[in-house]
């Protein structure tokens, strides 16, 4: 039961960061979060080539979801503002939850055909969450929206690339307040 070495070799490697980043943030926040029905949120994704080279054919897909009552979203999609007008696919994923994917390419934001070294293209969009007034809250199960995204592109070698972004995840607090008043008068007999 011996053993022979019958042949070595040596592989160099190198580790090399990734010089296409993709930065969620929503209401300014790039991490988890809390929100309550009746906000609106105001998301910014960022796609920057920190490289010394261009890609080429990016394209950037937003994925939202979030709690739903009766099949329907708590998120007010039909007052979305999407100056690229991205491509909403909408989908229900349980009893409870309710998915969408909205979806830019460079026929929606034409910076997305040709991404110069160096700089970045930034993707907003406004999604208003329903209030008490449009949704029955207290019948709503889950309480977190979970978002995530992902580009594509062609890098210089004509080798397509896929990244993810930050997810974050919103916790969905009550709108529920308090109000303590304390009535102070005259209690006098006469």
């Amino acid at each position: 039961n011996d053993s022979f070495l019958l042949a070595e070799s040596t592989i160099n490697t190198e580790l090399i960061k990734n010089a296409v980043t993709l930065n969620n943030a929503i209401n300014g926040s790039l991490t988890d979060m809390e929100s309550k029905p009746g906000d609106m949120l105001n998301f910014t994704l960022a796609l920057k080539n920190f490289g010394k080279t261009d890609i080429e054919n990016g394209q950037v897909k937003l994925t939202i979801e979030g709690p739903s009552y009766k099949k329907q979203s708590i998120l007010a999609w039909s007052d979305i503002i999407d100056k690229h007008d991205g491509d909403i696919v909408g989908s229900q994923i349980s009893d409870t939850v309710r998915g969408a994917t909205i979806t830019w390419n460079n026929k929606k934001i034409s910076d997305l055909k040709k991404i110069k070294a160096g700089t970045e293209v930034l993707v907003d969009l406004q999604i208003p969450i329903k209030n008490s007034d449009k949704t029955s809250w207290n019948e709503i199960e889950n309480n977190q929206i979970k978002i995530t995204s992902q580009a594509t592109f062609i890098d210089s070698s004509k080798t397509p690339q896929t990244i993810s972004g930050n997810p974050i995840t919103i916790i969905l607090n009550s709108d529920l307040s308090f109000q303590v008043k304390n009535d102070i008068g005259s209690n006098e007999k006469q």
